[in-house]
Order: C-alpha cells, then sequence, then structure tokens
C-alpha cells in the first residue's frame, strides 16, 4: 500500500514511475520530500522506529518548509505540493487522490455551530493559493478553488469556486490542464 501511494506520489512530481533513481529525483522537490514521511509515519504507525523517524522527519520539514501536516492525517494517492510555505492541514480533515495543493493554504477544523467539524476534499481538486477551507463541509471531484477563496459551504462536482465569500460556478473541465501527470493504475 505504502509503495502505491509513494509511487503515484513520484509520478505527479517527476511524471515517471518510482524507480531509485527516479526517488531521488522527486526528492529534490519539497513537497514530495515531507508527503514521504509523513506517509511512513501513517502506514507504520505500529513500527515504533519508522513512527519515530517519521515524526522527527515531519517535524523537520514543517519548521524548513512550513507544513504543518500530522502524520495521521488520511490523504489520498498522488498529492502533489506545488511550491513549499505554509500549509496547514487539521488532523481530522481527509483528502482524495491526485490533490494539488499550493502555498499559504489552511484546511482547518471548525469548533462550533452547524459546521462544526473538518472537511473532507474529493479526488482531482486544485487548491489555489491562500484559499481557506473550513467546516463539516465536502468538496466534490473535479474542483478548481480560485486563489484567496474561503469555503465554509459544500461544494458539487464539477465547479469552479472563486471569492470571498465564495461563489460557485459549473464547469466539467474545472480541473483540465490544472492536474497534470496522473498516473492511470
Amino acid at each position: 500500500m505504502f509503495l502505491e501511494y509513494l509511487n503515484h506520489d513520484c509520478y505527479r512530481v517527476i511524471g515517471k514511475e518510482i524507480s531509485i533513481v527516479n526517488f531521488f529525483k522527486a526528492y529534490r522537490n519539497q513537497g514530495f520530500r515531507f508527503i514521504f514521511f509523513q506517509r511512513i509515519g501513517f502506514f507504520y504507525k505500529r513500527n515504533l522506529f519508522l513512527k519515530f523517524l517519521s515524526k522527527i522527519m515531519t517535524r523537520h520539514y514543517c519548521y524548513k518548509f512550513g507544513f504543518q501536516i500530522p502524520i495521521t492525517t488520511k490523504i489520498g494517492k498522488g498529492v502533489y505540493f506545488s511550491h513549499f510555505g505554509t500549509v496547514v492541514i487539521n488532523e481530522d480533515a481527509v483528502i482524495g487522490e491526485n490533490c494539488n495543493i499550493n502555498h499559504n493554504i489552511t484546511i482547518g477544523r471548525q469548533n462550533r455551530g452547524t459546521k462544526k467539524g473538518s472537511p473532507i476534499i474529493g479526488n482531482s481538486v486544485w487548491l489555489g493559493t491562500g484559499c481557506v477551507i473550513v467546516g463539516n463541509i465536502t468538496i466534490g471531484n473535479n474542483v478548481l478553488i480560485a486563489p484567496n477563496s474561503y469555503v465554509n459551504f459544500n461544494v458539487p462536482s464539477n465547479s469552479v469556486v472563486m471569492g470571498n465569500p465564495g461563489k460557485i460556478l459549473e464547469n466539467e473541465n474545472a480541473t483540465e490542464g490544472y492536474i497534470n501527470k496522473i498516473l492511470q493504475k
């Protein structure tokens, strides 16, 4: 399972399936480096040595690159961090497959009201720079959330969200050209 996820992550970064050489090529990408250790902690939480190594390395990269993503966060295969810098994701959030996450993003928990909880984000979702997604909401598949958008409401599949407060525009090709290098397996 771990290697399958790593293969998809590697493909998203360099466009080639994982091998020793391709792993080191992808490892130069800060997002891949962080998600590699996050996945070790997630998949091997019962192995004390790997869990300890994962915690040390993810903590190191939290400070170095600005990612604040607990190792317990459920992140689907093929996630791609296009830039490093301030990505905060709540541990109860769920991220789908083949999602692009840009910098200065918050995917957070709402602690009161009708939307108390954390977001569930579908597959093939592109999150623009500076967007904020909070609350017990569901983001559908093939959704583009424009930069600096504030989303605290459910978003249907095949749509674009833009603005603050966010507005939904239906679009069948919402992420076409934005999400690429997807491993078809």
